[in-house]
C-alpha cells in the first residue's frame, strides 16, 4: 500500500512537471510568435510611409510641372 502511494505521488509529480514544462513552451512559442508579428508590423509600417513619401513627391513633381 505505502509503495502505491509513493508511485501514485512521484507519478503525480512527474506529469506535474511536464505539464510546466509544457506550458513554459508554450509560453515562449506565443512570445515569439508576438515578436515576429511586431517585426512584421514595424517594416509594413515602413512600407506604408516610404509609399506615402514617394506619392508625396510625385505629386509635387507634378505641380512643378504644371506651374
Amino acid at each position: 500500500m505505502q509503495d502505491q502511494l509513493e508511485d501514485f505521488k512521484l507519478n503525480y509529480i512527474k506529469k506535474m512537471k511536464e505539464e510546466q514544462l509544457e506550458g513554459e513552451l508554450i509560453k515562449k512559442q506565443v512570445e515569439e510568435e508576438l515578436e515576429r508579428e511586431k517585426l512584421r508590423d514595424i517594416e509594413r509600417k515602413k512600407r506604408a510611409a516610404a509609399t506615402r513619401q514617394e506619392f508625396q513627391k510625385a505629386n509635387d513633381e507634378l505641380l512643378k510641372i504644371q506651374q
